[in-house]
């Protein structure tokens, strides 16, 4: 599961949520990307120079390909995430 968080406080503001997802889905991993210009982390050093939307694509795709999340199995079947987002 990607978890994309909204605008605001970051993730902090999603820890009943996240709590909920790791109790109810234990065998699920969840990755929650952090962004700076979203979550207002005025003193990150790209704050103000966010990834672009196809660079932020990329990036996400190639992480995901990268942590063998979306592959096909051994039947050729796709393997497929579950992206949970807010304010996007």
């Amino acid at each position: 599961m990607v978890l994309l968080h909204g605008l605001g406080l970051g993730i902090f503001q999603y820890r009943y949520v996240i709590s909920h997802f790791l109790t109810q889905l234990p065998d699920i991993p969840i990755l929650i990307p952090i962004q700076p210009h979203i979550s207002q982390d005025y003193f990150h050093p790209q704050y103000l120079e966010p990834m672009l939307r196809d660079e932020t694509v990329e990036c996400l795709g190639s992480l995901l390909k990268n942590l063998g999340w979306v592959n096909e199995d051994e039947r050729g079947r796709r393997r497929e995430v579950s992206v949970v987002s807010h304010s996007k």
